[in-house]
């Protein structure tokens, strides 16, 4: 599994494959800011075997910069339960430890 960072090159494809997973959202502003890399977001497609599975986003809050939140997560329903949700997740902890950041629990 790998993550692809979210670009102008793949926004388009990021934004459909965010609408099938929540319809009736849509998460492009946010991938828009996060394509400034000095922004407090980061997006990325989740890669596995070839195929893109889902997406995945990492931010935080100028007020508490040593927190990491979860945005736009999801894994696709065709790959679902086959432990790619826990993996990505698991990805977002590393992500979050090697910025000195703690993920938020609610």
């Amino acid at each position: 599994m790998n993550l692809e960072r979210i670009t102008e090159d793949n926004i388009n494809y990021a934004v459909l494959i965010q609408e099938q997973l929540f319809p009736g959202e849509s998460a492009r502003a946010n991938y828009e800011e996060s394509l400034d890399h000095s922004s407090n977001y980061e997006y990325y497609l989740i890669h596995h075997d070839g195929a893109c599975v889902g997406i995945i986003g990492l931010y935080h809050y100028a007020e508490d910069p040593d927190s990491a939140w979860l945005g736009w997560f999801g894994i696709q329903e065709g790959y679902r339960r086959k432990h790619l949700g826990s993996k990505a997740l698991k990805m977002f902890e590393d992500m979050a430890a090697a910025k000195d950041r703690v993920p938020v629990c609610l």
